[in-house]
């Protein structure tokens, strides 16, 4: 493996010789293997030498390409300001050997981003902090995963089997802390994932996973602290994480029993276990919780296992789902909580130890939490779906159609988003819970019209269909239109109003509603309705929104009407009205329509009589048409005389205005 790191590079801002120190430079390892050779080369450079340069330094950066470190001596211990950049959690591990720390950080401010560290082990004396130890400064972990550590002890309380935090403020960012583990068969337990004990300090954790860590015998297995710490949690899951203890163990996911203001919000504690109380969160540290789910934790035998709080609580759209414990299965309240827009829901009811400070719009499906401010409802099913990825950085349950959590929130005390990050409110009222229920509604319009050809006058019948395509149900239906030009409505379903204006109430997903309007023309020509439909629910598909159909009103049009030859002899006698060789009659139609050929003889006086057999009917098409014409009508060939050909255009819409062309015939 050491050799694919050969061609790795040592960057610095000026050169650099093997052995010195440089500020702000950077230290590319180039083996895998744990050697401490006292210099970093180009061809020659382990983590560890890495470090050790960087250590005399100040900011330095270590690059750690991918590959599998295994450390075989000492920790790594980072004693000045550095950043330890991996290629990646998923391909860059370092890894102790049996019974070592995998970091130490005695000095500086120092960021861990993009490896994976495991198998750190401390025993004896001193068993804290397995997997990071941080004595000195800040700490920022960054995209990194955190497992697979142990602190054990019989002599001492084994703290911190991922990480431990002796000063300093910590930030955790897109990081994975699981299967880390505090345990003794003797000895008080806690903080399996991470324990902090910089009083003063603040610990953030940001769109990070808490999995899985445990306490076997003592509490707070994803996170323990009681010195007075900030706590900041936002976007992150705590799941699976189990603090068990003779007599019963407090805070599955967190113990905090620090005295400043603590705030989790965006988050999702599910399945946490301990069987004191607490599961999700313990705490005598004031606290505030927004936007988050507490789903399936569990105290048996204990109380309040979603939440065991001794300091005031507040509660701002939070959904509680599902937690069990002994009794009071949500919350053991010994101070106040302040509760709103949230969802309490247990298997028994039995959701609080004492009244909650109700500030409105509620849901409870027992009664023992008090409640009856505005907006309140108790003994009624939230109606939520189970833990699932409804998009976000942590999986939520989602509200049903039905739930009567929808739109039921207090407006005035909703946050700006959802757990999700989804946008509040979605259908006119923000609802209550962690979850925002939006919508995939599909409204389509489509329209068509009988009699397609109607008389100037007459009354033409569109039929326009509106369907939800779903998959949810549409609300607020509303199909708006416009009319031909001077046309009036003749009839109307009850549900429309005004020019056309319908309310179809709501759609269910791949449901359809019909509207029929009856339509009285008032002018010839093109009678077009344009419809539009919308609902009070967004349409992510405004493509099939609109429609438009049209009929006609009036007889068609005859036009551009001619003939060739105007003159017709002997020789050019061979035809009727045909298609023949001969003459040619061209004309144009506004539409497809029949037309009456009237051949007229003129009389003495200048008046036109049609002649014996001179009547005959042909289909014409819209557009240009010819019709072969050699002054014969049944095989017999016309007098001599002054003539004209009189064309009459007719359908549905009524018969046109005729049009005329003169001819003669003269003598051979």
């Amino acid at each position: 493996m050491a050799r694919a790191f050969l061609a790795c590079l040592v960057v610095t801002s000026a050169l650099v010789v093997a052995g010195s120190a440089s500020a702000a430079t950077t230290w590319t390892v180039t083996k895998t293997a744990d050697t401490n050779d006292g210099a970093c080369t180009p061809a020659n450079c382990s983590l560890r030498d890495a470090i050790v340069q960087a250590n005399l330094g100040s900011g330095d950066t270590v690059v750690v390409p991918a590959g599998d470190y295994a450390l075989s001596a000492a920790q790594l211990t980072m004693s000045s300001s550095m950043t330890i950049s991996g290629a990646g959690a998923a391909i860059t591990t370092i890894h102790a050997a049996p019974n070592i720390r995998v970091f130490g950080k005695s000095g500086g401010n120092s960021t861990i981003s993009g490896v994976t560290v495991t198998g750190g082990h401390v025993i004896g004396a001193e068993p804290t902090g397995a997997g990071v130890e941080n004595d000195v400064g800040d700490l920022v972990i960054r995209d990194s995963v955190i497992t697979g550590n142990t602190a054990t002890s019989t002599t001492a309380p084994p703290e911190g089997g991922g990480i431990f935090v002796a000063a300093g403020n910590v930030t955790i960012e897109n990081t994975t802390i699981s299967d880390n583990h505090a345990t003794s068969t003797s000895q008080f337990t806690s903080g399996g994932g991470i324990f902090d004990q910089a009083a003063g300090s603040t610990i953030t954790i940001n769109g990070s996973r808490l999995l899985g860590n445990t306490s076997d015998h003592g509490e707070g297995a994803g996170f323990f602290t009681s010195m007075n710490v900030t706590l900041n949690v936002a976007d992150s899951t705590w799941q699976g994480n189990q603090a068990t203890m003779s007599g019963g163990a407090v805070g599955g996911a967190i113990f905090n029993n620090a005295s400043t203001l603590s705030t989790i919000s965006g988050s999702t504690f599910a399945s946490n276990t301990a069987d004191g109380g607490g599961a999700g969160f313990f705490g005598s540290a004031p606290l505030n919780i927004s936007n988050s789910t507490f789903q399936g934790n569990s105290s048996p035998g204990g109380v309040g296992a979603a939440v065991f709080n001794n300091t005031p609580v507040q509660v701002t759209n939070v959904t509680f789902d599902g937690n069990t414990a002994g009794s009071h299965e949500t919350f053991q309240n010994n101070a106040t909580v302040t509760i709103v827009n949230s969802i309490i829901s247990t298997p028994s009811g039995d959701n609080c130890e004492q009244a909650l400070t109700s500030l409105g719009h509620n849901i409870d499906n027992g009664n023992s939490c008090g409640l009856g401010a505005a907006g309140d409802l108790t003994g009624t099913d939230p109606k939520v779906g189970q833990l699932a990825d409804n998009g976000g950085p942590t999986f939520t349950e989602l509200p049903a159609l039905d739930s009567p959590a929808l739109n039921a929130g207090l407006a005035s005390k909703c946050p700006a988003t959802d757990q999700r990050g989804i946008a509040r409110p979605q259908d006119g009222a923000c609802d209550i819970g962690a979850v925002e229920r939006t919508f995939a509604a599909d409204l389509g319009v489509t329209a068509t019209v009988a009699p397609a050809v109607v008389k100037r006058g007459g009354q033409i019948t569109y039929t326009v269909k509106v369907t939800n395509a779903g998959p949810d149900v549409a609300t607020g239906v509303q199909l708006t239109g416009v009319l031909p030009p001077g046309a009036t409505l003749a009839s109307t379903p009850p549900a429309c109003s005004g020019a056309v204006t319908c309310n179809l109430g709501s759609l269910v997903a791949a449901a359809t509603a019909s509207v029929t309007l009856g339509v009285k023309t008032s002018r010839a020509g093109r009678q077009e309705l344009s419809v539009h439909v919308g609902g009070s629910r967004p349409d992510g598909n405004a493509a099939n929104d609109s429609a438009s159909v049209s009929a006609l009103a009036g007889p068609p049009t005859l036009s551009r009407l001619s003939i060739s030859p105007r003159r017709f002899t002997p020789a050019t006698h061979g035809a009727t009205l045909s298609v023949r060789r001969g003459g040619r009659v061209s004309f144009r139609l506004s539409r497809a329509s029949r037309v009456r050929f009237l051949v007229q003889l003129r009389g003495r006086h200048g008046r036109f009589r049609t002649v014996k057999h001179g009547r005959v009917e042909r289909s014409g098409k819209t557009g240009v048409n010819r019709v072969r014409f050699s002054a014969r009508l049944r095989g017999k060939p016309l007098a001599p005389g002054r003539y004209r050909l009189r064309l009459i255009p007719h359908d549905a819409g009524g018969t046109a205005k005729a049009k005329s062309v003169s001819f003669r015939i003269v003598a051979g």
